[in-house]
């Protein structure tokens, strides 16, 4: 698993609230449950949030070079405090329990890993990318139809 530094989360964030959020989140302790999976491709655990409900986040670094985040939170912004949180937790030496890949995760692992084989297998039964499929927008097309014909005069 790749190393985790301070330097690595902070390029993640989108912003600077995001990472002095992140951050406090590890200083005021609100990650009562932090795991990995064995393989170490996995962070993932719980964080103290507003509502009685701890929300649930993780990082997947199944593909280093991507790490899919996940949390439970309604927050649009991505990655979210939550899993910046977690990271930072990683980085700043929180211990992590080893335990097993959660099935919702492993379903969504497998799904990708899916979607995935169906693109090259469609690449290379073509020789090339699939291009995507374009629908026919009906209604506007009617409409383009009964505008009428500009007329331009050369006078």
């Amino acid at each position: 698993m790749l190393k985790i530094t301070e330097a690595y989360v902070d390029s993640l964030a989108p912003n600077a609230g995001a990472i002095k959020n992140g951050r406090d989140l590890v200083k005021k302790n609100s990650f009562p449950v932090l795991n990995e999976s064995p393989d170490a491709t996995l962070l993932f655990g719980e964080c103290k949030g507003s509502g009685k409900e701890p929300y649930r986040c993780s990082v997947d670094f199944v593909n280093e070079a991507s790490p899919v985040f996940r949390c439970s939170c309604p927050s649009r912004q991505f990655p979210c405090k939550h899993a910046l949180g977690l990271l930072y937790a990683r980085a700043m030496g929180s211990d992590f329990a080893s335990a097993d890949i959660p099935a919702d995760i492993a379903d969504k692992r497998d799904k990708a890993e899916k979607r995935e084989e169906k693109k090259k297998d469609a690449a290379d039964s073509e020789g090339k990318a699939p291009a995507a499929k374009r629908k026919v927008n009906k209604s506007a097309l009617v409409k383009k139809n009964r505008q009428p014909a500009r007329r331009t005069s050369f006078a």
